[in-house]
């Protein structure tokens, strides 16, 4: 594969000592990973990720349902979509869909999230490039330690967005 050009990329840290939350980040991360976007090409946050169930794996942690913290399956995912959808804004792709929460979230700015809901609310967008070129979604997590006095842990989700020239593909 040959990379033509780094479009877009976003980074979010998270505290990694709430196991359940860096575990579906993780699952989320890992599904958007290497996927190609066609030219013209739609893509649904939560097509490409699937259903949040206990039997796929995915683990209870607390998400925000009407303005209170309530416990459900697969929290963290927000934090993926939030990391995508800036990824998206930031390369001027069309958007087609998105919530925001509705309360302010530590992971991003002010009315720069993505809330997603199985079935309900959706980070949507389109290969809407000028070219007959495809979009590549490339996902990473880091882990580090900070050390000011204070140790800290923290992990990091990079979601970057590469332009991939059609005939390499």
């Amino acid at each position: 594969m040959n990379i033509n050009d780094i479009i877009s990329s976003f980074n979010t840290s998270f505290d990694q000592n709430n196991s359940n939350r860096v575990h579906n980040i993780a699952i989320a991360a890992k599904q958007l990973n290497n996927i190609f976007i066609d030219p013209g090409q739609k893509i649904s946050f939560n097509d490409v990720t699937g259903s949040r169930t206990l039997d796929l794996e995915y683990k209870v942690a607390n998400i925000i349902v009407d303005n209170q913290l309530v416990e459900e399956i697969g929290y963290g995912f927000c934090q993926v979509s939030s990391t995508l959808y800036n990824t998206v804004l930031l390369s001027g792709l069309e958007i087609t869909g998105r919530y925001n929460y509705s309360i302010p979230v530590p992971d991003v700015p002010l009315e720069l999230d993505a809330t997603v809901v199985n079935g309900v609310l959706d980070l949507k967008f389109k290969n809407s490039t000028d070219t007959d070129d495809y979009i590549y979604i490339k996902t990473e997590i880091y882990r580090y330690a900070i050390h000011n006095g204070l140790c800290a842990d923290f992990t990091t989700l990079i979601a970057s967005l590469l332009i991939v020239h059609a005939m390499f593909k």
